[in-house]
């Protein structure tokens, strides 16, 4: 069974809210769950106790600040689009250095570019190999060839999971059922990320980082997260490389 993605949708205009429930419905309705909120407290209670996939905030919400919204997404490494009215290039720029948005919907909402980035941020993950950056291409061989035993998985910067190898496949996960899905749900059993993990301070450091645990097994691991970065230095994905020790 495929994951649903659930999509937080928060404005204080029910119009904004039913014409982004109809975007997102004109695609697999079996796949999406769709949380419509016209109160920003209500909004921050959903993300603090729900799994979401992706909120789609207005900046003007009416009973409290929409930054907040913004930070409260940010530490949950949510993505985020931002509806807003503000077409002032200030405001852009402050919301995209403190919080990087995948973008922006100027309203009245134009269906078409929701849609964009609809099908940007869903229908782009889980791609075949030779679907994905070659930088990717590159550090992930030159770890196959150093161990193909080791299980890969490729995340991109929100911690979805983009691809895994044939060997975590060989352990019961489905590269299907688990694409999109967040890493740390998938294969820590936990709702949040935790601090201390090598992906997570690969992503925050842009440095690649390994250290030796205890898996689900029981069994030593030894995980190595290799972020990989574009040309302007901004972080596209990070590969994990795990290899088990047999207690």
């Amino acid at each position: 069974m495929v994951m649903r993605k659930t999509i937080l949708a928060v404005d204080s205009e029910q119009k904004t809210l039913t014409e982004v429930e109809q975007v997102i419905s004109a695609f697999d309705k079996e796949e999406y769950e769709i949380l419509l909120c016209q109160e920003g407290k209500k909004a921050l209670e959903l993300i603090a106790v729900r799994y979401l996939d992706l909120v789609i905030t207005a900046i003007d919400v009416g009973d409290i600040d929409g930054l907040d919204i913004l930070k409260a997404a940010k530490e949950h490494q949510l993505p985020v689009l931002v509806l807003t009215s503000r077409s002032d290039a200030e405001t852009k720029e402050m919301i995209r250095a403190h919080y990087r948005p995948l973008g922006y919907l100027e309203k009245p909402l134009d269906k078409g570019i929701l849609t964009q980035h609809f099908n940007a941020l869903f229908y782009a993950k889980g791609q075949f190999l030779r679907e994905i950056p070659s930088a990717i291409v590159a550090a992930l061989f030159t770890e196959l060839c150093s161990n193909v035993n080791n299980s890969i998985v490729i995340l991109d910067s929100f911690l979805n999971v983009v691809w895994i190898n044939n060997v975590l496949e060989k352990k019961g996960f489905s590269a299907e059922q688990i694409k999109g899905a967040k890493s740390y749900r998938v294969f820590d059993n936990r709702d949040t990320p935790q601090g201390d993990h090598p992906t997570m301070v690969a992503i925050k450091t842009g440095i690649r980082q390994e250290k030796t645990f205890k898996g689900n097994d029981g069994n030593p691991c030894h995980l190595t997260s290799i972020p990989v970065k574009n040309r302007v230095g901004e972080l596209l994905y990070v590969i994990e490389v795990g290899e088990s020790s047999q207690g």
